[in-house]
């Protein structure tokens, strides 16, 4: 019995110290840095937007630096990285044939005899 009513007033201590944070939460003035938002006025029965108001809406808020897009660390990559032909890598690829031939430089074939054929003269 005894715990269940030490577990009962806990319980409506804490409930009632939420409420008070709640409270005071809810009736705290808005911060200073807020914008009051844009106000359109009725002249002569003519609406007049406030754009000034507007366009600063419309701006980026200061920061961080904004992530860029997925091309811009396309860019930033060699060559090499993306797959992409330069004269080093075919030259190297090429050897003497570099700029004279259509088909890259290779050894001559190994010429080997098969064990099951018969020697020739």
């Amino acid at each position: 019995m005894r715990p269940l009513l030490f577990f009962l007033l806990f319980f409506t201590q804490a409930s009632s110290i939420a409420q008070e944070r709640t409270q005071s939460e809810s009736t705290r003035a808005p911060p200073a840095e807020a914008s009051p938002g844009c106000v359109s006025v009725v002249v002569d029965g003519q609406a007049a937007l406030s754009y000034d108001c507007l366009s600063q809406q419309m701006q980026p808020k200061p920061g961080p630096s904004t992530p860029g897009v997925g091309s811009e660390a396309i860019i930033q990559k060699g060559p090499n990285a993306m797959g992409l032909v330069n004269p080093a890598t075919t030259s190297n690829r090429m050897g003497s044939n570099f700029g004279t031939s259509a088909y890259p430089q290779r050894p001559p074939r190994p010429i080997t005899s098969s064990p099951f054929a018969a020697p020739s003269p």
